[in-house]
């Protein structure tokens, strides 16, 4: 949760459907493996949230994303999985938020 404020990253709800909730401070797919004693986070590709989603390009959400610098310095936290469809709460919030981000720039 730290390092989601220090990079005004969004927390957002996560999960298969309603009943199976995980609230996240990073993206959804970020994985977390202990070997041994040692803890490894790997899948750091949509750390950042995306900007709007560009319909001419496919998966242009994945791909197309904000700079750390202007997220960090924005005046909200934004959601990194705004259109990844991990999301389970305040869809349209987080997508709305992302767009007027974009806009901005």
């Amino acid at each position: 949760r730290c390092s989601a404020t220090l990079l005004n990253l969004k927390s957002h709800f996560v999960g298969l459907n309603s009943d199976e909730q995980t609230k996240v401070h990073s993206a959804g797919d970020l994985e977390g493996h202990q070997v041994d004693d040692k803890f490894y986070l790997l899948d750091f590709s949509r750390s950042f949230p995306p900007c709007t989603y560009d319909t001419t390009k496919r998966n242009s959400y994945l791909y197309r994303l904000l700079r750390p610098e202007f997220v960090k310095n924005y005046s909200i936290p934004l959601c990194p999985d705004a259109y990844s469809g991990f999301v389970t709460e305040n869809v349209q919030e987080h997508i709305e938020e992302v767009e007027e981000a974009t806009k901005y720039l």
